[in-house]
């Protein structure tokens, strides 16, 4: 897989605490049971119109998310369409992939 960078905003906003502008989760999201959840929890908590940057080398590893079915092989298979607008991607040099994600206002 080659690295990547790449920027969203999240189209729409959850009820709770949403004070943050800028989440980043970087090389964790392959260390995390459910990484989709993780993404989905921190989104909970991000401004309309939050930033949301993804870094990791998806080395998924059984003893951190034991499900299989919870591997991706690309960050945006995180980031749900109906909720998220890509914003940027590009390689980058080093061993891992990079995304960053924009919530969007409804």
């Amino acid at each position: 897989m080659t690295p990547r960078l790449a920027s969203g905003r999240i189209r729409t906003a959850d009820q709770g605490v949403d004070d943050l502008n800028l989440v980043c989760c970087l090389n964790v999201v392959d260390r995390v049971a459910r990484p989709v959840n993780l993404v989905d929890t921190s989104t909970s908590h991000m401004r309309p119109d939050g930033m949301h940057d993804l870094a990791s080398p998806l080395t998924f590893d059984l003893r951190f998310t034991s499900d299989r079915v919870d591997w991706v092989d690309d960050l945006e298979a995180l980031l749900r369409p109906a909720r998220w607008r890509i914003i940027g991607r590009e390689d980058v040099c080093m061993g891992f992939a990079v995304m960053n994600a924009k919530r969007s206002v409804a």
